[in-house]
């Protein structure tokens, strides 16, 4: 396995995956766009991805102004995932979707998670310590975090799961108001 960050062929693998429809749902961002933005130069990180405008696109061979259209259109509305998405759009080792729910669970927030240690990381059903010190060394990596930040600072919006009550007094009572 390739190790170089700066790799080409490592970008855009991490580019298609970040853009795949369980990850940010980006869609037309297939492999062959994929490698096409990485060969000219117009991506350098995932976060590069929001920097992008019709004129970039456009530019590729075999991209009208349709098709690039779809692209910058799939792009802006991929801003606000689901923070499970976020998570595993990441393409943090060892996490793939279940786990990137998990996370998202417990954490809330990427920050929280950002900050979270080894210890607390194994709190989570299923993260063991492999896991969790695979998941921490990727938050203590500066390149990764601040690609979260560049992600976060072009506008995406990662929305926590929804609470869910528990042993709630009221649950699954139905309630029928009538009058004025």
């Amino acid at each position: 396995r390739c190790t170089n960050r700066l790799c080409p062929a490592q970008l855009a693998g991490r580019l298609r995956h970040f853009a795949q429809r369980t990850a940010m749902d980006i869609d037309g961002l297939g492999d062959k766009l994929a490698e096409s933005l990485v060969q000219s130069g117009r991506i350098a990180s995932v976060a590069d991805l929001y920097r992008l405008n019709l004129g970039d696109l456009t530019e590729i061979d075999r991209m009208g102004d349709k098709s690039a259209q779809k692209v910058i259109d799939a792009i802006a509305k991929s801003k606000q995932p689901e923070l499970r998405k976020f998570i595993y759009a990441l393409g943090i080792p060892d996490v793939g979707e279940v786990t990137a729910k998990a996370l998202a669970s417990h954490f809330r927030e990427i920050d929280a998670l950002m900050q979270a240690h080894p210890e607390e990381l194994q709190r989570i059903p299923d993260v063991g310590p492999e896991m969790a010190k695979s998941i921490h060394g990727y938050f203590s990596d500066e390149t990764n975090r601040a690609t979260v930040r560049s992600l976060l600072v072009s506008g995406i919006a990662p929305a926590p799961p929804e609470l869910k009550l528990q042993g709630a007094a009221l649950e699954g009572k139905a309630f029928v108001l009538t009058g004025t």
